[in-house]
């Protein structure tokens, strides 16, 4: 009997051991994290520009507070492994943190760095020419960095003088017309003074002689 008593006693211990030992394994149970929050969920950056971003996983005694991040297009822009934003190119991108299988978003709107026109100049000022001819004029935009240098070219009076939109004139007809060449909201001028063939400005005075006065522009 006492023998039986003694293995009774030390299958009890043996329980007693395994329910302690499984009441420790209780207490190391797993905190899920409930949900993960960005400093910011919108950025609008310039190309090359970078900017920070910060992850809170709650709760804050979540087992598994380890963040990811991940941006859905690296050509717009790119995130590393802390956070930290850069602005490659032109366009919308979303930035993505997780961590223990939740996650949050924040939007990226990357601008182009805009340089903005400070002059348009021309290779002429003033240009005299006869019915029928042409010359080209070229238009230099400033700064060289600008980020819209598109020339655009216009006549004030087409039966006199047409412009094409590489900036060659044309003359027409007799008269005086002011070509206009735009780029970035600035502008530069030439005057343009046409003569008819063999004559002056207006073919109905006939040519000019030597004695013949003319208040004009030209070359």
């Amino acid at each position: 009997m006492k023998k039986i008593f003694l293995f009774l006693c030390g299958w009890i211990l043996v329980l007693l051991c395994f329910v302690a030992c499984g009441g420790d394994d209780e207490s190391e149970l797993t905190i899920e994290v409930t949900s993960v929050r960005l400093s910011q969920t919108k950025l609008i950056l310039t190309v090359g520009e970078s900017h920070s971003l910060t992850a809170k996983v709650l709760p804050e005694n979540a087992t598994d507070k380890n963040v990811t991040w991940k941006s859905s297009d690296t050509s717009i822009a790119t995130v590393s492994s802390s956070g930290v934003v850069k602005a490659v190119g032109a366009g919308t991108a979303t930035i993505t943190a997780t961590a223990g299988g939740k996650s949050a978003t924040c939007q990226v709107t990357v601008e182009e760095n805009v340089v903005e026109v400070t002059a348009v100049t021309l290779s002429s000022t003033e240009l005299s020419l006869t019915v029928g001819e042409s010359h080209s004029l070229t238009a230099k935009v400033l700064p060289e960095n600008a980020t819209d240098k598109d020339v655009t070219w216009k006549s004030s009076d087409t039966s006199i003088a047409t412009v094409s939109s590489s900036g060659a004139v044309k003359a027409i007809g007799a008269g005086a017309a002011t070509i206009t060449a735009t780029a970035g909201g600035k502008s530069a001028t030439c005057q343009v003074t046409v003569k008819q063939k063999g004559g002056g400005v207006d073919a109905s005075i006939g040519p000019w002689g030597e004695n013949d006065i003319y208040e004009g522009t030209v070359n």
